[in-house]
Protein backbone atom coordinates (compact mmCIF):
# COMPACT_ATOMS: atom_id res chain seq x y z
CA UNK A 1 0.00 0.00 0.00
CA UNK A 2 1.66 3.59 -1.20
CA UNK A 3 1.61 6.36 1.30
CA UNK A 4 -1.49 8.07 -0.45
CA UNK A 5 -4.00 4.78 0.08
CA UNK A 6 -2.57 4.81 3.45
CA UNK A 7 -3.75 7.98 3.94
CA UNK A 8 -6.33 7.62 2.49
CA UNK A 9 -7.40 4.73 4.31
CA UNK A 10 -6.95 6.39 7.88
CA UNK A 11 -8.89 9.40 7.03
CA UNK A 12 -12.00 7.17 6.50
CA UNK A 13 -11.46 4.80 9.56
CA UNK A 14 -11.32 8.47 11.82
CA UNK A 15 -14.13 10.07 9.91
CA UNK A 16 -11.61 13.02 8.46
CA UNK A 17 -12.24 12.18 4.56
CA UNK A 18 -13.34 15.42 3.25
CA UNK A 19 -12.57 14.72 -0.43
CA UNK A 20 -8.85 14.65 0.09
CA UNK A 21 -8.07 13.95 -3.53
CA UNK A 22 -3.93 14.71 -3.98
CA UNK A 23 -3.12 17.63 -6.90
CA UNK A 24 -1.28 15.77 -9.21
CA UNK A 25 2.42 16.55 -9.82
CA UNK A 26 1.10 17.31 -13.74
CA UNK A 27 -1.14 20.23 -12.24
CA UNK A 28 1.32 21.45 -9.34
CA UNK A 29 3.92 22.00 -12.85
CA UNK A 30 1.38 23.75 -14.35
CA UNK A 31 0.39 26.25 -11.52
CA UNK A 32 4.55 26.47 -11.18
CA UNK A 33 5.41 27.53 -14.57
CA UNK A 34 3.37 30.73 -13.19
CA UNK A 35 4.64 31.27 -10.33
CA UNK A 36 7.67 33.92 -10.09
CA UNK A 37 10.80 32.68 -8.08
CA UNK A 38 10.64 35.58 -6.41
CA UNK A 39 7.16 35.09 -4.36
CA UNK A 40 7.66 35.93 -0.78
CA UNK A 41 4.50 34.04 0.38
CA UNK A 42 1.93 31.14 -0.82
CA UNK A 43 -1.04 30.22 0.99
CA UNK A 44 -2.77 26.59 -0.29
CA UNK A 45 -6.25 26.26 1.30
CA UNK A 46 -7.32 22.55 1.61
CA UNK A 47 -3.18 21.51 2.05
CA UNK A 48 -3.50 18.39 2.54
CA UNK A 49 -0.27 16.53 3.13
CA UNK A 50 1.29 19.32 1.62
CA UNK A 51 2.75 18.26 -1.25
CA UNK A 52 2.04 20.98 -3.40
CA UNK A 53 3.71 23.59 -1.02
CA UNK A 54 6.74 21.74 -0.86
CA UNK A 55 6.81 21.24 -4.75
CA UNK A 56 6.28 24.78 -5.17
CA UNK A 57 9.03 25.89 -2.57
CA UNK A 58 11.35 23.99 -4.47
CA UNK A 59 11.50 27.12 -7.10
CA UNK A 60 10.36 30.03 -4.52
CA UNK A 61 12.80 29.06 -2.63
CA UNK A 62 12.44 31.71 0.06
CA UNK A 63 8.55 32.06 -0.07
CA UNK A 64 7.19 31.58 3.57
CA UNK A 65 3.88 29.14 2.98
CA UNK A 66 1.05 28.51 5.12
CA UNK A 67 -1.81 26.25 5.13
CA UNK A 68 -5.68 25.72 5.72
CA UNK A 69 -6.44 22.13 5.96
CA UNK A 70 -9.07 20.70 8.54
CA UNK A 71 -7.98 17.09 8.91
CA UNK A 72 -6.13 16.35 11.79
CA UNK A 73 -3.93 13.76 9.98
CA UNK A 74 -2.78 15.57 7.20
CA UNK A 75 -1.91 18.24 8.79
CA UNK A 76 0.64 16.61 11.23
CA UNK A 77 1.49 14.79 7.46
CA UNK A 78 2.85 18.16 6.65
CA UNK A 79 6.48 19.45 6.22
CA UNK A 80 7.30 21.25 9.31
CA UNK A 81 8.53 24.32 6.95
CA UNK A 82 4.13 25.09 6.62
CA UNK A 83 2.60 27.23 8.81
CA UNK A 84 -0.68 26.54 9.84
CA UNK A 85 -3.35 29.07 9.72
CA UNK A 86 -6.74 27.97 10.25
CA UNK A 87 -8.69 24.67 9.83
CA UNK A 88 -12.31 25.51 8.13
CA UNK A 89 -12.14 27.70 5.39
CA UNK A 90 -15.23 29.29 6.05
CA UNK A 91 -14.42 29.82 9.62
CA UNK A 92 -11.10 31.99 8.44
CA UNK A 93 -11.56 35.89 7.10
CA UNK A 94 -9.05 35.69 4.41
CA UNK A 95 -8.91 39.43 4.29
CA UNK A 96 -6.92 39.05 7.10
CA UNK A 97 -4.14 37.13 5.82
CA UNK A 98 -2.07 38.76 3.09
CA UNK A 99 -0.24 36.64 1.05
CA UNK A 100 1.44 37.00 -2.64
CA UNK A 101 -0.10 33.79 -4.03
CA UNK A 102 -3.23 31.14 -2.96
CA UNK A 103 -3.55 27.63 -4.19
CA UNK A 104 -6.93 25.44 -3.67
CA UNK A 105 -7.98 21.83 -5.29
CA UNK A 106 -10.92 21.95 -3.08
CA UNK A 107 -13.66 19.76 -2.63
CA UNK A 108 -15.40 19.21 -5.46
CA UNK A 109 -18.88 18.80 -4.10
CA UNK A 110 -18.31 22.56 -2.35
CA UNK A 111 -15.94 23.69 -5.56
CA UNK A 112 -17.93 27.34 -5.87
CA UNK A 113 -18.51 27.53 -2.51
CA UNK A 114 -14.94 27.58 -1.69
CA UNK A 115 -13.94 29.28 -5.25
CA UNK A 116 -16.24 32.31 -4.12
CA UNK A 117 -14.76 32.52 -0.32
CA UNK A 118 -11.39 32.48 -2.19
CA UNK A 119 -12.35 35.24 -4.95
CA UNK A 120 -14.11 37.26 -2.28
CA UNK A 121 -12.09 37.85 0.32
CA UNK A 122 -8.35 36.67 -0.93
CA UNK A 123 -5.95 39.14 0.03
CA UNK A 124 -3.34 38.02 -3.24
CA UNK A 125 -1.90 38.96 -6.15
CA UNK A 126 -3.12 35.64 -7.61
CA UNK A 127 -4.83 32.52 -7.12
CA UNK A 128 -4.34 28.91 -8.79
CA UNK A 129 -7.31 26.51 -8.46
CA UNK A 130 -7.98 23.14 -9.63
CA UNK A 131 -11.74 23.12 -10.30
CA UNK A 132 -14.10 21.18 -12.55
CA UNK A 133 -14.59 22.59 -15.67
CA UNK A 134 -18.19 23.33 -15.59
CA UNK A 135 -17.10 26.29 -13.01
CA UNK A 136 -17.68 28.22 -16.79
CA UNK A 137 -21.42 27.48 -16.17
CA UNK A 138 -21.55 28.49 -12.61
CA UNK A 139 -23.30 31.96 -12.41
CA UNK A 140 -22.07 32.70 -8.41
CA UNK A 141 -18.65 32.28 -9.76
CA UNK A 142 -19.25 34.71 -12.11
CA UNK A 143 -20.61 37.42 -10.05
CA UNK A 144 -17.78 36.90 -7.74
CA UNK A 145 -15.66 37.80 -10.28
CA UNK A 146 -17.20 40.64 -11.25
CA UNK A 147 -17.89 42.02 -8.08
CA UNK A 148 -13.96 41.93 -7.07
CA UNK A 149 -13.49 42.84 -10.47
CA UNK A 150 -11.04 39.88 -10.64
CA UNK A 151 -9.98 38.17 -14.09
CA UNK A 152 -9.92 34.64 -14.27
CA UNK A 153 -8.03 32.40 -17.24
CA UNK A 154 -7.01 28.93 -17.86
CA UNK A 155 -3.99 27.61 -18.02
CA UNK A 156 -3.95 23.89 -18.43
CA UNK A 157 -6.37 21.03 -18.23
CA UNK A 158 -5.73 17.78 -16.48
CA UNK A 159 -7.92 14.59 -14.64
CA UNK A 160 -7.26 12.43 -11.87
CA UNK A 161 -8.03 9.05 -14.16
CA UNK A 162 -3.75 8.04 -13.12
CA UNK A 163 -3.76 10.25 -10.10
CA UNK A 164 -2.94 8.89 -6.48
CA UNK A 165 -6.41 8.97 -5.60
CA UNK A 166 -8.31 7.75 -9.16
CA UNK A 167 -11.32 9.98 -9.80
CA UNK A 168 -13.57 10.52 -12.82
CA UNK A 169 -13.01 14.38 -12.48
CA UNK A 170 -11.88 17.10 -15.39
CA UNK A 171 -10.59 19.73 -14.12
CA UNK A 172 -9.66 23.20 -15.54
CA UNK A 173 -5.82 24.88 -13.70
CA UNK A 174 -7.37 28.36 -13.16
CA UNK A 175 -5.21 31.34 -12.76
CA UNK A 176 -7.57 34.54 -10.98
CA UNK A 177 -6.34 37.79 -10.58
CA UNK A 178 -6.71 40.34 -8.47
CA UNK A 179 -7.29 44.47 -9.08
CA UNK A 180 -4.63 46.47 -8.03
CA UNK A 181 -5.40 49.62 -6.16
CA UNK A 182 -5.55 53.00 -7.28
CA UNK A 183 -2.29 54.23 -6.35
CA UNK A 184 -0.97 51.26 -8.16
CA UNK A 185 0.98 50.01 -5.23
CA UNK A 186 -0.06 46.65 -4.64
CA UNK A 187 -3.23 44.63 -4.86
CA UNK A 188 -6.42 46.26 -3.51
CA UNK A 189 -7.15 45.02 -0.27
CA UNK A 190 -10.98 42.86 -0.67
CA UNK A 191 -12.34 44.75 2.63
CA UNK A 192 -11.84 47.82 0.89
CA UNK A 193 -13.58 46.77 -2.60
CA UNK A 194 -16.52 45.58 -0.64
CA UNK A 195 -16.51 48.52 1.73
CA UNK A 196 -16.97 50.37 -2.04
CA UNK A 197 -19.35 48.34 -3.27
CA UNK A 198 -21.57 47.98 -0.04
CA UNK A 199 -21.20 51.68 1.50
CA UNK A 200 -21.86 54.02 -1.42
CA UNK A 201 -23.32 56.96 0.76
CA UNK A 202 -20.37 58.96 0.70
CA UNK A 203 -19.59 58.74 -3.34
CA UNK A 204 -23.04 59.89 -4.04
CA UNK A 205 -22.62 62.79 -1.57
CA UNK A 206 -21.47 65.64 -3.95
CA UNK A 207 -23.98 64.21 -6.99
CA UNK A 208 -26.91 64.62 -4.20
CA UNK A 209 -25.80 68.14 -3.66
CA UNK A 210 -25.87 69.00 -7.03
CA UNK A 211 -28.87 67.53 -8.56
CA UNK A 212 -31.74 67.35 -5.23
CA UNK A 213 -32.04 71.31 -5.08
CA UNK A 214 -35.53 72.66 -4.97
CA UNK A 215 -35.44 73.94 -8.78
CA UNK A 216 -34.62 70.55 -9.84
CA UNK A 217 -37.71 69.11 -7.73
CA UNK A 218 -40.24 71.83 -8.78
CA UNK A 219 -39.41 70.78 -12.77
CA UNK A 220 -39.71 67.17 -11.47
CA UNK A 221 -43.05 67.78 -9.97
CA UNK A 222 -44.01 70.48 -12.57
CA UNK A 223 -46.95 67.81 -13.77
CA UNK A 224 -47.92 66.87 -10.17
CA UNK A 225 -51.07 67.22 -8.03
CA UNK A 226 -51.09 68.75 -4.71
CA UNK A 227 -51.80 64.95 -3.77
CA UNK A 228 -48.67 63.99 -5.51
CA UNK A 229 -46.30 66.55 -4.11
CA UNK A 230 -47.55 65.59 -0.41
CA UNK A 231 -46.80 61.61 -1.10
CA UNK A 232 -43.61 62.12 -2.54
CA UNK A 233 -42.99 64.35 1.16
CA UNK A 234 -44.26 61.76 3.38
CA UNK A 235 -41.76 59.28 0.90
CA UNK A 236 -38.84 61.34 1.32
CA UNK A 237 -39.99 61.94 5.25
CA UNK A 238 -40.34 58.41 5.90
CA UNK A 239 -36.71 57.39 4.47
CA UNK A 240 -34.96 60.06 6.43
CA UNK A 241 -36.96 58.99 9.21
CA UNK A 242 -35.96 55.02 8.80
CA UNK A 243 -32.20 56.20 8.43
CA UNK A 244 -32.22 57.53 11.55
CA UNK A 245 -33.40 54.76 13.17
CA UNK A 246 -31.06 52.80 11.71
CA UNK A 247 -28.46 54.81 13.47
CA UNK A 248 -29.49 53.21 16.61
CA UNK A 249 -30.04 50.03 15.85
CA UNK A 250 -26.31 49.80 15.69
CA UNK A 251 -24.35 48.54 19.15
CA UNK A 252 -23.19 51.40 21.28
CA UNK A 253 -19.12 50.28 21.15
CA UNK A 254 -19.68 50.87 16.97
CA UNK A 255 -21.72 54.02 17.42
CA UNK A 256 -18.61 55.54 19.97
CA UNK A 257 -15.87 54.40 17.71
CA UNK A 258 -17.37 56.40 14.88
CA UNK A 259 -18.10 59.22 16.84
CA UNK A 260 -21.67 59.33 16.41
CA UNK A 261 -23.39 61.67 19.19
CA UNK A 262 -26.26 61.58 20.53
CA UNK A 263 -26.78 65.03 20.67
CA UNK A 264 -25.38 66.04 17.26
CA UNK A 265 -27.77 63.48 15.66
CA UNK A 266 -30.39 65.00 17.45
CA UNK A 267 -29.99 68.11 16.42
CA UNK A 268 -29.57 67.15 12.85
CA UNK A 269 -32.42 65.31 12.62
CA UNK A 270 -34.47 68.28 13.31
CA UNK A 271 -32.29 70.67 11.03
CA UNK A 272 -33.62 67.55 8.36
CA UNK A 273 -37.07 67.40 9.57
CA UNK A 274 -37.44 71.54 9.67
CA UNK A 275 -36.08 71.50 6.45
CA UNK A 276 -37.62 69.05 4.08
CA UNK A 277 -40.72 70.70 4.95
CA UNK A 278 -39.39 74.06 4.01
CA UNK A 279 -38.53 73.01 0.84
CA UNK A 280 -41.88 71.53 -0.04
CA UNK A 281 -43.56 74.38 0.88
CA UNK A 282 -41.31 76.66 -1.07
CA UNK A 283 -41.65 74.80 -4.15
CA UNK A 284 -45.55 74.67 -3.65
CA UNK A 285 -45.84 78.61 -3.29
CA UNK A 286 -43.33 78.83 -6.13
CA UNK A 287 -46.05 77.12 -8.02
CA UNK A 288 -49.44 78.45 -6.88
CA UNK A 289 -50.54 81.30 -8.69
CA UNK A 290 -53.86 81.58 -6.57
CA UNK A 291 -51.13 82.53 -4.14
CA UNK A 292 -48.26 83.86 -5.29
CA UNK A 293 -50.71 86.61 -7.59
CA UNK A 294 -51.89 87.80 -4.27
CA UNK A 295 -49.36 88.58 -2.16
CA UNK A 296 -46.64 90.59 -2.83
CA UNK A 297 -42.89 89.17 -2.52
CA UNK A 298 -42.84 90.56 1.22
CA UNK A 299 -45.86 88.87 2.12
CA UNK A 300 -45.38 85.79 0.54
CA UNK A 301 -41.50 85.59 3.11
CA UNK A 302 -43.52 86.45 5.77
CA UNK A 303 -46.04 83.78 4.95
CA UNK A 304 -43.73 80.85 4.70
CA UNK A 305 -41.57 81.92 7.81
CA UNK A 306 -44.37 81.74 9.94
CA UNK A 307 -45.62 78.16 7.98
CA UNK A 308 -41.43 76.83 8.74
CA UNK A 309 -40.90 78.37 11.36
CA UNK A 310 -43.07 76.07 13.48
CA UNK A 311 -42.37 72.80 13.43
CA UNK A 312 -45.66 70.83 14.15
CA UNK A 313 -46.73 72.69 10.49
CA UNK A 314 -46.88 69.55 8.52
CA UNK A 315 -46.82 69.34 4.44
CA UNK A 316 -50.10 67.19 4.48
CA UNK A 317 -53.03 67.66 2.33
CA UNK A 318 -55.67 69.25 5.27
CA UNK A 319 -52.83 71.35 6.04
CA UNK A 320 -52.22 72.68 2.35
CA UNK A 321 -56.42 72.73 2.54
CA UNK A 322 -57.05 75.36 5.56
CA UNK A 323 -53.74 77.41 4.63
CA UNK A 324 -53.49 77.64 0.73
CA UNK A 325 -56.84 76.54 -0.59
CA UNK A 326 -59.93 78.24 1.80
CA UNK A 327 -62.94 75.91 2.46
CA UNK A 328 -64.72 76.67 -0.96
CA UNK A 329 -61.99 74.94 -3.22
CA UNK A 330 -60.15 71.99 -3.49
CA UNK A 331 -56.10 72.09 -3.43
CA UNK A 332 -55.70 70.71 -7.18
CA UNK A 333 -57.92 72.99 -8.92
CA UNK A 334 -55.33 75.83 -7.86
CA UNK A 335 -52.28 73.94 -8.33
CA UNK A 336 -51.07 75.20 -12.22
CA UNK A 337 -47.92 74.46 -13.77
CA UNK A 338 -45.05 77.30 -13.57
Amino acid sequence: MNATSQLVLELKQSGQDAEFYPTSNAMIAAVSRYMPENANSIMDIGAGDGRVLAKLAEKCKDATLFGIEISSILVQAQPDNIVPVGTDLFEQNLSCLSVDFIFCNPAYSQYEEWVCKIVSEGYAKRAFLVIPQRWKESKTIEKALKLRNAMARVIGNDDFYDADRRSRAVVDIVEVSFPKDKWDHGVQDPFDIWFDQNVGTFDSAEEFKESETAEDLARQYACSSIMEMVAAYRQEYDLMENNYRAIFKLDYSILHELGVNKDHVREGLKKRMSGLKTKYWQILFDRLDAITSRLTTKSKENLLQKLTRNASVEFTLPTLTRLCCGRSRTPTSILTAS
